[in-house]
């Protein structure tokens, strides 16, 4: 999301279906150990819980 100012709630819920799709391939890369940095897990699971908040609010 990056500060990006988004007002349509459809974008966010696309938004969020993409970071879900994100966090899933991550979480399969550190099964199989093909994950180098896993603060990209954490920072996936953040952006996850910024988007489900932006959308509530809405």
């Amino acid at each position: 999301m990056n500060q990006r100012n988004i007002q349509n709630r459809d974008e966010l819920s696309d938004l969020l279906t993409s970071a879900l799709v994100i966090n899933f391939k991550l979480r399969i890369q550190k099964t199989t150990q093909q994950l180098k940095d896993h603060s990209k897990l954490k920072l996936s699971r953040r952006e996850i819980a910024r988007i489900k908040t932006r959308l509530q609010t809405r």
